[in-house]
C-alpha cells in the first residue's frame, strides 16, 4: 500500500488486515502511524528513519493491548533500534532542537546488545540465543530441522519449450481472451513450474512477425507454422 493507493482501497486492506483475512501489510509512508489494528503484531522496520519519534510511532502499532496478545515482535533491519533503543526506554520529550524524543541514557541500546548474535534485550536474558549477561559460556540456540524441497523449478528442456510454444499458440489462435497468461497457468498445471521468460519472449516475436524460420530454435515445433499465423496476425493487427 503507497500513498497511489485509492481510499477505497485502503479501507478493504485494513479490514482484511483487521479480520485476520490478510496476515501482513507492506506499506510505504501510509500505515506508519495512526493505524489502530491491536491485533497486528510483528513489525518489520525496512527504512532508516531520521527521528526518534517517527520509530516510535512506527513500532507502536504493535505495541497496543488486545485480548490474546501477549507480546510483540519487531524485526528490525536497518539498525533503527539499536539507534534510538528499546520502545521501552526513558526519554525527554522537549520542543527544542532538531530531535523531539530522546534518550535519558544513550548508551543503553549498546550495552544491551547481543554479543554473541546482536540482537537487542530488554532484560538479563537474551530472548534469541539464550544468552545471560554476564556468561562467558555462549549458548547454542534452539535449531529446528526442516525437510526442503524444490519448488517452481523451470524445466529448460526443448521438449519443454516446444510444449508451452503449442499450447500458447493455440489459445492465440482460438483467441482466448488474455490468452499468455491464460497459456503459462495451463502449463503450469501440467508441468508444476512456470514457462520460461526466453520462450514467452520468443512467442511475442513470432506473433509480431520478427522470428522468421531462420531465426527460430531448433526445438520450434513444427506445426506451429505461418498460414495460421499470418491470419491471426492481420486479425490480431486489424483489432
Amino acid at each position: 500500500m503507497t500513498d497511489d493507493t485509492p481510499w477505497a482501497i485502503r479501507k478493504s486492506i485494513y479490514k482484511k488486515v483487521s479480520d485476520g483475512t490478510l496476515r501482513a501489510l507492506v506499506n510505504v509512508f501510509v500505515a506508519t502511524e495512526g493505524l489502530d489494528i491491536p491485533p497486528l503484531e510483528v513489525c518489520v522496520i525496512a527504512r532508516t528513519m531520521g527521528h526518534a519519534s517517527m520509530y516510535l510511532q512506527a513500532v507502536g502499532r504493535v505495541l497496543r493491548s488486545s485480548r490474546g496478545k501477549n507480546s510483540a515482535l519487531i524485526i528490525d533491519l536497518k539498525g533503527v533500534v539499536e539507534k534510538y533503543g528499546s520502545p521501552e526506554a526513558d526519554r525527554h520529550y522537549h520542543l527544542e532542537g532538531d530531535e523531539s524524543v530522546t534518550l535519558d541514557d544513550k548508551g543503553a541500546a549498546k550495552r544491551m546488545k547481543c554479543p554473541q548474535c546482536g540482537s537487542l534485550r530488554s532484560g538479563p536474558v537474551c530472548p534469541v540465543c539464550g544468552l545471560a549477561m554476564g556468561s562467558d559460556r555462549p549458548a547454542v540456540p534452539d535449531i529446528m530441522g526442516m525437510t526442503l524441497s524444490p519448488k517452481n523449478v523451470i524445466d529448460r528442456s526443448e521438449d519443454a519449450a516446444a510444449q508451452y510454444i503449442r499450447i500458447v499458440h493455440d489459445m492465440f489462435d482460438k483467441r482466448v481472451k488474455d490468452f499468455a497468461r491464460q497459456a503459462s497457468a495451463a502449463y503450469r498445471k501440467d508441468r508444476g513450474c512456470s514457462p520460461c521468460s526466453e520462450w514467452i519472449s520468443l512467442y511475442a516475436e513470432f506473433i509480431q512477425g520478427k522470428l522468421p524460420p531462420s531465426k527460430r530454435p531448433e526445438w520450434w515445433p513444427s506445426d506451429v507454422e505461418s498460414s495460421r499465423y499470418r491470419r491471426n496476425v492481420s486479425r490480431s493487427a486489424a483489432e
